[in-house]
């Protein structure tokens, strides 16, 4: 298929154009017919003699994907090519969804990285505005504990540490809805089993409020929490 798109599609060449009508005529698919080029095409460029029998493995519609002129055209594409041939990823479907999980973790990345960039500048502007603002003399006597001295300098300002530590516990309550998502479906035979156990009722109540905080968080009218079903323990 390539030789005869070398031969037919040279532009310039007494060919030229022939090559699309050529396999059409046979009754084959432009796509169908691009996918078999670039597949060849990268095949050609695997060297290793391992990686090449595991692309050769891989289903022909995966290795259709990690072929195609857009299959390293971002990082989280790159990288899960980079998998499939190492042997990681075994299918199309566990391909996209490496690539959209490691996309999502590059958008959430770079969020955070805007909003420590945010609030370091407006520490700045803060911190600025304090050096100019005219000295309150206070006379203070204190006793002396210690001469030794600590650079601050290098401190990470409470905002931007606090901003970090939050969406790091964000990451991880991400991760344990997902893992504990089955609770949803089951809650009303749950609810059946809870209503009889009271230290398991005394459990929730001590975590309510932490719920009720980050509603309080997010939600931008004060007073009003996210819309959140939350099952009522009698």
């Amino acid at each position: 298929m390539t030789e005869a798109q070398q031969r037919l599609a040279r532009q310039g060449s007494k060919y030229e154009g022939v090559f699309e009508q050529w396999y059409t005529y046979l009754g084959w698919k432009k796509r169908t017919v691009y996918n078999l080029i670039d597949r060849f095409t990268e095949v050609q460029k695997l060297h290793d003699g391992d990686v090449r029998e595991r692309f050769e493995e891989i289903p022909v519609t995966l290795s259709y994907e990690i072929s195609g002129k857009s299959s390293e055209s971002t990082p989280a594409k790159s990288q899960a090519k980079t998998e499939v041939l190492a042997g990681d990823i075994d299918t199309l479907k566990e391909y996209r969804e490496r690539v959209k999980e490691l996309e999502s973790r590059a958008e959430k990345a770079e969020r955070r990285a805007e909003a420590e960039r945010k609030e370091r500048e407006r520490l700045e502007i803060e911190n600025e505005e304090l050096a100019n603002r005219e000295p309150e003399v206070v006379t203070e006597y204190v006793e002396k504990e210690t001469t030794e001295f600590r650079d601050r300098s290098l401190d990470t300002p409470y905002g931007v540490k606090l901003l970090d530590d939050f969406y790091n516990a964000m990451d991880e309550l991400s991760e344990w809805q997902k893992k504990y998502a089955w609770i949803t479906s089951d809650n009303k035979q749950l609810k059946s089993f809870i209503s009889v156990d009271e230290d398991m009722k005394e459990e929730f109540r001590k975590n309510l409020n932490m719920w009720q905080t980050l509603s309080e968080i997010f939600n931008e009218d004060e007073g009003d929490y996210i819309d959140a079903e939350i099952i009522e323990i009698n």
